[in-house]
């Protein structure tokens, strides 16, 4: 993304690299995290509410491809960030957010995984620093922090073993 943003030998890739970054973080992520998370759960009652957060995390992705598809989007570099415009109906967009937090970062809380809240926690947290220091840059920082919160993966998989 970076490339075919500052430098004009991969322009070509700013396109696809934009549609790339967005269907994975918008569209696979808010099916992939309830869907591990009910993949992992032992009690029935907690799986049944992960069973319908990935219900509605797969009616956000069907919403997001369809605005992926109908509306605009593009992305630039901006105060040392890449900024995505999404020409989404605002509506929409608050929708999407909500849902989004909803789905993605609630579920790591659901769990009842020994260790899971060591995902959870970050996850929120740098959603909420993001949010606040970050509001235009929010899907490239956020990212960029669930990138390093990655790591808390190792953790918690360890911590599976174990048991």
């Amino acid at each position: 993304m970076w490339l075919s943003l500052s430098n004009e030998a991969f322009s070509a890739w700013h396109r696809p690299a934009t549609y790339l970054f967005l269907i994975f973080a918008q569209v696979v992520w808010p099916v992939w995290i309830p869907l591990a998370m009910m993949l992992l759960e032992k009690d029935r009652w907690r799986r049944q509410i992960l069973y319908t957060l990935l219900g509605l995390g797969l009616l956000l992705s069907a919403q997001t491809i369809y605005c992926l598809t109908f509306y605009s989007v593009d992305s630039r570099i901006a105060a040392y960030h890449i900024q995505y415009a999404l020409d989404f109906p605002p509506t929409w967009m608050v929708i999407l957010a909500i849902t989004y937090g909803i789905v993605t970062v609630f579920s790591t809380f659901l769990s009842t995984v020994r260790w899971m809240w060591v995902l959870g926690i970050p996850i929120a947290l740098s959603y909420l620093v993001t949010r606040i220091l970050f509001a235009d840059y929010v899907l490239s920082v956020w990212c960029f922090f669930a990138a390093i919160i990655s790591v808390a993966v190792v953790y918690v998989l360890a911590g599976m073993r174990k048991t």
